[in-house]
Parts: structure tokens; C-alpha cells; sequence
């Protein structure tokens, strides 16, 4: 489409140029507006090959970029890699993906055909100057008189107005090689999203677990070890506990730990590095990612609500009666504040969190998991959400991972974890007894910075 495009300015040019004389003044003009149409044609043509190439191929990009990030493990959009850069994949992912694609559907396009079309009358200009004064190549000063002596004024001009366009038109050119070679860099980038690994499957057929998988909640951790990444060290190192059916556990520990790590192993945010998780006897790496994450409920430090109705939030798979939900609603004591709300949007984060508290007890499943649950709440909604977990998760077993101490002291065991080791795993009592206790040194250093005892 460009040569035709240059093909026809060309012949319009010449056309003009030539001081025809065998025809008549009108067919001299219609010609030349034949040409001249022609090349505006060609020229149009072009705008939309580019746009819609343009469209295609970066909508092939998109969706082979999604189709491989939808099915990646969840760190790879949540976890922070230190080591690597200062931010997540989240956040480069986010910045990277709305900019890359709109280099591959407008910029890149474009600098690549205006590459094309300035490459062609390059050698355009070259062919039509060296074919009416071959001279030039030699000789520039008598290139006007060598012209004029050749096909006339109008030739002569022809040649001058190609050769002098020449250097406008090489600059042009090498400015968009340097501009499409910049822009090819999000290409490449949306090609490493493209090449993410995928997690394990959602369900495996012939490994599903029975509908009523966990009948009772008690977790196996055998020697289980956990890493972020292939070549990192190890964040958990050889875990080895009972959780009981229907027990309620607190996990604690400095920074670092291995507290929230602990969650992320058991719902295989990444897979174990060695050891394994038992759950009723079943081994969770042998099912499908659905059938397991399904099974249990977890909440999170930071509460999730989506955009929608109150409903959708609660259970967006639309598997509850009104009144099942309504139950929900009175048991995390969110019933008359559901009843004048404003859409959610007056809520404070201890309200959202216990909608969040509302959405695990609705799903009714054998396994709870706070995850630093109230860590964002204020004390009186802490004890709502403990008081609340205490009297309608009782055949739930709880397994709560808590910055604030006072959160697992109603808990019938506490974990103590200390830089990816299991250091103590007794009840409170039992733990504060002990005054060289890591427990115990850690509700003193609690109730310095807080004032509590």
C-alpha cells in the first residue's frame, strides 16, 4: 500500500512535470486528478490497514498475555520480590500492561509505517532522480543544466524537488527506526507476561475429593518446607504439627516468621518445597486448586469488597437463600447496619471486615483461616470478630495467624513461630507460665509498645 501510495504521488508528479502536449487540457487535468485521487486513496487505504492492524495484533497480544496470567500462581501478582526490585509484580504488571498495549495498538503501528512509507521515497527519490539526471550521482553543480538539456524545465524540477527531499526524508526515516525500536520494548515485555507459569489445574477428574471433604478439619503439617521461588531460601523450614478437628489455633511470631507464610502453603499460593499437608488424610497437593481453596474460608488483613450489591459480596456464586444470608448478616452483628446503609459506601474497614467475617461463616466450611484478620480493625471490633468466631464457628476449625497477642489468647493452642521454625506449641497458660518462654517475651514486648497487659 505504500509503494502504490508513492507509485502514484510519483506519477502525478511526472505527470505534471512532463509539459504534455499530445493531449487535451482537460484530459491533461483529469489524468493528473486520476493520479492524485488515486494517491489519496492509497494513502487512506493505508490509515486503516495500520489502525487495524494495529487493533489485531495488539488484541492478540492482550488476550495471550491474560489467558496466561488468569491461571499464574497468586504471588506472582502479590508477593513483593525484594531481591529483584523494589515492587511487586502487581504494580509493574498494572503500569506495564496499560501503556505496553497502547505502544502495540497506536504508537508502534504508526512509527513502523511511517518507517515503511519513508523507506519507499527514500528509494523512490533515489530511482526518480538517478532516472532523469544520472548525473547527480557524479556531478551537483551542473545537475540543473544536465536536467534542462534532458526532458526539459519540467524534469529538471521533478529531480530537484525528489533530490533535495532527500535529506528531510532520511531524517525522518531514522528518526522512526529510533522511535520503533523503543517502542518494540513493550512488545517484548507483554511476550514475558505471555510466558508466566501456570499453577497447578483447578480440578483434576479422576483426584476430586468427596462432596463433604473435610468432614472434620484436622491439619497435618509433615515436615513442611516452603520457598517463595526456586533459588530463594527457605521460609518454612520443616514444619511438623497436629491441628485438631474443631481446635482453635493461634499462630504468632516476630516479623518474618513464617506466620502468614503458613496460610500461603495451605492453600497453595505456591507450591511445598518439600514435607506435606494433610487434611482428613488427604494430601492437598494431589487435588485440583478449586477443590481445595473452595473448601475452606479464609480473612484477610486488608477486607475484600467488590463493586455490586451487598448480596453479590456475600456469596457471588449465588448458592444461598435470603435467609441464610440474613443469618449470616445477624451473626457477624452486621444485620442493622446492612438495614440503613448507604450502599456500603459509609462503612468503616471494621464494618467491612466483618462482612468479610459474614462471608467465611455463610460458606459454612470445616476450616477457617484468619489471616491477620483484625490487624486493621480497632480493639472493640477485634473482640467482636473473636466473640462472634467463638460462638458460630464452633465446629469450624479456626486457625488464626495474629499480630495482637490478645487475639489468640482464647485460642486452645498457640503456635510460636521464629524465623521459619516451630519454637513452641502449647496452650497460653502453659506458655506464659514459663517466664523464658518466646510467648512469654513476646506478650511483654506486646504490652510495651501498647500499654496492654
Amino acid at each position: 500500500m505504500n509503494i502504490a501510495a508513492y507509485a502514484l504521488q510519483v506519477g502525478g508528479d511526472s505527470w505534471l512535470s512532463g509539459g504534455v502536449t499530445s493531449v487535451s487540457q482537460l484530459a491533461y487535468v483529469e489524468i493528473y486528478a486520476l493520479l492524485t485521487s488515486g494517491g489519496v486513496i492509497a494513502v487512506l487505504l493505508q490509515s486503516l490497514v495500520t489502525a487495524f492492524s494495529g487493533l489485531a495484533t495488539s488484541q492478540a497480544f492482550f488476550e495471550t498475555m491474560l489467558r496466561n496470567i488468569m491461571p499464574a500462581p497468586m504471588l506472582f501478582l502479590t508477593q513483593h520480590h525484594s531481591d529483584e526490585s523494589s515492587a511487586g509484580y502487581a504494580s509493574l504488571f498494572q503500569s506495564h500492561s496499560s501503556s505496553d498495549q497502547t505502544s502495540i495498538e497506536v504508537d508502534l503501528p504508526n512509527a513502523v509505517s511511517t518507517v515503511i512509507f519513508n523507506l519507499v521515497g527514500l528509494v523512490g527519490s533515489l530511482m526518480v532522480t538517478c532516472y532523469v539526471t544520472p548525473q547527480m550521482m557524479f556531478l551537483m553543480i551542473p545537475f540543473a543544466i544536465v536536467g534542462l538539456k534532458l526532458r526539459g524545465p519540467g524534469m529538471a524540477g521533478l529531480a530537484l524537488t525528489y533530490a533535495i527531499g532527500l535529506n528531510a526524508v532520511l531524517t525522518v526515516l531514522l528518526a522512526n527506526v529510533s522511535l520503533t525500536e523503543s517502542k518494540l520494548v513493550s512488545v517484548e515485555r507483554i511476550n514475558q507476561y505471555s510466558d508466566v507459569t501456570s499453577e497447578a489445574p483447578l480440578v483434576i477428574e479422576d483426584r476430586r475429593p468427596s462432596v463433604e471433604w473435610p468432614n472434620d478439619g484436622r491439619i497435618v503439617l509433615d515436615k513442611l518446607q516452603f520457598r517463595y521461588r526456586a533459588n530463594a531460601p527457605l521460609v518454612l523450614k520443616g514444619k511438623s504439627c497436629v491441628i485438631e478437628a474443631r481446635e482453635k489455633v493461634g499462630v504468632v511470631g516476630r516479623t518474618g516468621s513464617g506466620k502468614s507464610t503458613l496460610v500461603q502453603a495451605l492453600f497453595r499460593l505456591e507450591e511445598p518445597d518439600g514435607g506435606s499437608i494433610l487434611i482428613d488424610g488427604l494430601d492437598i497437593t494431589t487435588i485440583g486448586l478449586s477443590d481445595l481453596r473452595s473448601r475452606m474460608s479464609v480473612i484477610p488483613q486488608e477486607p475484600a469488597i467488590f463493586e455490586g450489591s451487598l448480596r453479590s459480596n456475600l456469596d457471588p456464586f449465588d448458592k444461598h437463600t435470603d435467609h441464610e444470608i440474613w443469618e449470616a448478616l445477624e451473626k457477624c452483628l452486621l444485620a442493622d447496619a446492612v438495614r440503613i446503609s448507604q450502599g456500603g459506601d459509609n462503612w468503616s474497614v471494621g464494618e467491612q471486615q466483618l462482612l468479610c467475617l459474614g462471608r467465611a461463616l455463610l460458606t459454612r466450611a470445616k476450616i477457617l483461616v484468619l489471616d491477620e484478620a483484625t490487624a486493621s480493625v480497632d480493639i472493640t471490633t477485634d473482640s467482636t470478630i473473636q466473640r462472634a468466631i467463638r460462638e458460630h464457628a464452633g465446629n469450624c476449625t479456626v486457625l488464626s495467624v495474629a499480630q495482637r497477642i490478645p487475639s489468640v489468647i482464647n485460642s486452645d493452642r498457640v503456635l510460636v513461630l521464629d524465623a521459619g521454625y516451630l519454637k513452641e506449641n502449647a496452650s497460653h497458660e502453659i506458655l506464659l507460665s514459663d517466664t523464658t518462654s518466646l510467648f512469654s517475651k513476646l506478650v511483654h514486648e506486646y504490652g510495651g509498645r501498647t500499654g496492654v497487659q
